[in-house]
């Protein structure tokens, strides 16, 4: 092989390794609309997710005074959920029941709850979804805040999401005052 060939192969492969690269990182998702305003009691509270001008996925959040919350994930029919994080960030010692949902089989799931500067971080981790990432994900929690403190409930969920070779990731976030008069 002469150095112009060999450098013609070493190109190609270059060209070849970067591509594969350009495919596997995930690309950013965006949110459109009022990424901060506080969930309205008793009403569903959507937050869309974009990649360019295409709605990729929204997540839902439906919540009662009680505490009961619901967080829905739905998706555009060429895409898969391969992964979901939620954390939740409760004042004081708030205790947070992450409700196990129905269906499966739920392979892996990863619970953790940390104290941290007076609050509480629950983190439920979903990974390797398979057929269940397909259709709309639904999780329930049970949420018995302090109302002793001024800061509200918090709920970041992100999301990791594919189509054929390309992937997205995304995340939104949730502020639930449950100690709120005015709801």
């Amino acid at each position: 092989m002469t150095k112009k060939g060999l450098f013609l192969t070493i190109g190609i492969i270059a060209v070849a390794i970067i591509g594969m690269l350009y495919l596997r990182a995930p690309r950013e998702l965006t949110t459109k609309g009022d990424p901060s305003g506080a969930v309205e009691f008793g009403n569903r509270t959507t937050k869309l997710l974009y990649y360019k001008e295409n709605e990729i996925a929204h997540v839902s959040t439906i919540a009662e005074m009680n505490g009961h919350v619901l967080i829905s994930i739905s998706h555009s029919g060429d895409t898969t959920i391969t992964s979901i994080k939620v954390v939740i960030k409760s004042p004081g010692d708030g205790t947070v029941y992450f409700l196990f949902p129905e269906g499966g089989p739920w392979k892996n799931i990863r619970m953790e709850k940390q104290f941290e500067d007076y609050l509480t971080i629950n983190t439920v981790e979903l990974h390797d979804l398979g057929i269940l990432g397909e259709g709309t994900i639904t999780l329930e929690y049970s949420i018995t805040p302090i109302c002793d403190f001024a800061h509200p409930v918090e709920a970041s969920v992100e999301l990791h999401l594919r189509d054929g070779l390309q992937r997205y990731s995304g995340r939104v976030h949730f502020i639930y005052n449950f100690c709120s008069q005015s709801n």
